[in-house]
């Protein structure tokens, strides 16, 4: 049995939004793609000031805040009650570097 998962990761975003991202993002969601979007991490308040794509509002849209070790949002994390759907561990986290080595990031993606 095949399954096929029709999944986007959207790690991205600014404050402008054009009609083209929209349709995309409209299209994606009509052929039943999940898709997962960063909050971003400009500590704004996305349902009063619209941060792309993570303002969406499509039913097939997950946007992701970031949480710290004590399950509380960065100050820095974009924020909603309305848009942000959950967050996931985003402080701290240590990540792959250059020449094999390691670093510690922050972020929504």
């Amino acid at each position: 049995m095949s399954m096929e998962l029709n999944i986007i990761n959207a790690s991205w975003g600014g404050s402008g939004c054009d009609e083209a991202l929209f349709n995309a993002f409209s299209n994606f969601d009509k052929q039943g793609v999940l898709m997962v979007v960063a909050a971003g991490n400009h500590g704004l308040d996305i349902d009063s000031r619209a941060f792309y794509p993570a303002a969406f509002e499509f039913p097939g849209q997950i946007t992701v805040g970031a949480s710290n070790f004590n399950d509380l949002m960065p100050t820095w994390s974009n924020n909603g009650f309305r848009r942000v759907h959950l967050t996931a561990p985003g402080e701290e986290i240590l990540s792959t570097g250059i020449n094999n080595g390691h670093i510690i990031m922050d972020g929504t993606s």
